[in-house]
């Protein structure tokens, strides 16, 4: 599905090869282009890194070296806010580029990029402002899970440097437009790769582009907890989807596995934890109730209404930060459970 992205074409990628016609040494070219970046001469740094991302094979770049400056391209693009010239490069790379880093760097930089924008006689235009009334924040999130699937055959090839950075790009795509916090309902969804969404106009200006909530309850009324499959394609819909690639990324390493529970951590208390009674109504006639809580309960809004419950053991977030020694988080965690005492323990703990 061809979308009508705003960009001048003649800027789309310059590609100067006599510049280094004389140098066959890109070594000290991806030297001078990080140089030009320092130095704030955006547009030069530019041509220099965009050169390194489409060097012919053969010249002295490796795939590392075409991934970091497929980053920095688009980086520079925004300095001088020119944010429409960065989709049309990102996709020529990934056209004419096969490298595994290069494909990942393309989520990465295309995640980067501002996600809402305005219609200009029907044409989308990117701006990095608050507010405007078009989102291209799904037309993103599809391409960036359909670029990063289509490379995961590959993935068991790759260092634990970059397997792990594949997985935190699967969870940050999956987690686009408020699926980790108030629009958690969308993880029942099955998103589909086969086409790109368009461009629309928002309703929400909040947070995401959809209604936010409660978390949602199954069949029985009942927290709904995202069971692990055991494959990318076992899964039933995002949500298996997000704990299938959060738990891949924390078998990766110790660095993946911290990664990983601090996502949950994150999901699990925006979903279910106390936090989500701070609007509530009733909140005073709670206080007795969640003073007694243990470290596993929880006492929360759920789309049915307020419910008190304990917490799988994969979700209990309290287990994770303290493994993490998020002492802050916690101490804050037994201040909204009026357990003061034992925030006091926790705040020193933090320092």
């Amino acid at each position: 599905m061809k979308m009508h992205i705003g960009v001048n074409k003649s800027c789309c990628v310059l590609i100067v090869a006599s510049a280094f016609a004389a140098v066959n040494c890109f070594a000290q070219s991806i030297k001078n282009a990080d140089s030009l970046m320092e130095k704030g001469h955006y547009a030069e740094a530019y041509v220099a890194y965009t050169n390194i991302v489409f060097a012919p094979d053969g010249a002295d770049v490796t795939d590392g070296n075409r991934a970091q400056s497929l980053l920095d391209a688009p980086r520079c693009l925004a300095k001088l806010k020119r944010f429409d010239e960065a989709e049309p490069l990102l996709d020529k790379a990934i056209l004419e580029r096969r490298e595994f880093a290069v494909h990942v760097a393309y989520s990465q930089a295309l995640g980067e990029l501002p996600h809402y924008g305005k219609m200009v006689k029907g044409v989308f235009s990117r701006v990095n402002e608050w507010g405007v009334p078009y989102s291209s924040v799904e037309h993103d999130r599809v391409k960036r899970l359909k670029c990063l699937k289509a490379i995961m055959p590959d993935l068991a090839k790759q260092t634990k440097l970059r397997q792990r950075w594949f997985w935190n790009e699967v969870v940050n795509a999956l987690e686009m437009n408020g699926r980790n916090r108030g629009a958690a309902w969308k993880l029942l969804e099955l998103t589909s790769l086969t086409e790109i969404p368009q461009v629309e106009e928002r309703v929400n200006l909040g947070e995401s582009d959809f209604e936010v909530g409660p978390a949602p309850v199954d069949e029985n009324g009942e927290p709904l907890f995202y069971s692990l499959v055991k494959s990318w394609e076992d899964a039933k819909n995002d949500g298996e989807r997000w704990m299938f690639a959060n738990t891949a990324r924390a078998a990766v390493d110790d660095f993946g596995r911290r990664n990983s529970a601090r996502s949950l951590g994150a999901f699990a208390e925006n979903q279910f934890g106390v936090c989500r009674l701070r609007d509530e109504g009733d909140l005073k006639k709670l206080i007795e109730d969640l003073k007694s809580l243990d470290d596993d309960e929880t006492i929360t809004r759920l789309a049915n209404g307020v419910k008190r419950f304990k917490l799988p053991v994969e979700y209990n977030y309290m287990r994770m930060w303290r493994e993490l020694k998020e002492y802050a988080s916690i101490a804050s965690e037994y201040e909204r459970r009026y357990q003061f005492v034992k925030a006091c323990e926790m705040w020193k703990k933090a320092g």
